[in-house]
């Protein structure tokens, strides 16, 4: 397996098990995270830099308006869950193209109606 695989299979797994643990993360300490590092901005800047717990504090902040957003768009065979994951994944792997001038939000909604779209011409 080569080093890219790993660590792509490394992170899938992390996803996984942040999925688990989403049941038991509350928004009292999703806020407490965010005060941690002040803007939205400067998470996505270290995000950008490959700090992982940026990653996560943008993960537990978006990860429900996200899976609201593909539960709305997708047909019931569709496991919006997984269209969450993607969206996350592609975020990681491509964190160092994320432009924190830009509006995070909107960027996380592009990426998850194209992969809805994707997973609709597929279905």
């Amino acid at each position: 397996m080569t080093g890219s695989v790993k660590n792509s299979v490394c992170l899938l797994l992390q996803f996984y098990f942040l999925s688990l643990l989403t049941t038991q993360f509350n928004k009292s300490q999703t806020f407490k995270l965010e005060k941690l590092l002040q803007s939205e901005k400067e998470l996505v800047e270290k995000l950008k830099g490959g700090d992982s717990f940026a990653f996560e504090v943008l993960f537990y902040k978006y990860r429900s308006k996200i899976k609201g957003f593909a539960t709305r768009l997708v047909p019931t065979q569709i496991d919006p869950d997984e269209i969450v994951q993607e969206v996350f994944v592609k975020i990681w792997l491509k964190k160092e193209c994320i432009d924190p001038e830009k509006k995070f939000q909107s960027y996380l909604f592009s990426i998850a109606k194209n992969l809805v779209l994707d997973h609709l011409k597929s279905a």
